[in-house]
């Protein structure tokens, strides 16, 4: 498990789920679907990021299939690292 991970992780822990229930989740278990996140705490989260990784999510940016997983809001993070 990575940094980002353990960091999305850690959020969701204290923010959204129980930590035994965070545990138990795939990096790809859908957030959405499932009904993890939801509107506003996709919007949480996405405010814990910008200011976690000093990064900016662009309204364009502001995706479900950005958002989908653990697996994928990594992946937005680390392509958000690279642009820059």
């Amino acid at each position: 498990m990575d940094e980002v991970e353990k960091i999305i992780r850690k959020f969701l822990a204290e923010q959204i789920l129980p930590e035994t229930e965070v545990e138990k989740l795939d990096k790809d278990t859908p957030l959405l679907q499932t009904g993890i996140l939801n509107s506003l705490t996709l919007i949480h989260l996405i405010d814990f990021l910008e200011g976690q990784f000093d990064l900016t999510v662009s309204p364009a940016e502001f995706q479900p299939e950005n958002f989908q997983s653990i697996h994928t809001i990594c992946d937005y993070i680390q392509r958000k690292r690279i642009r820059g």
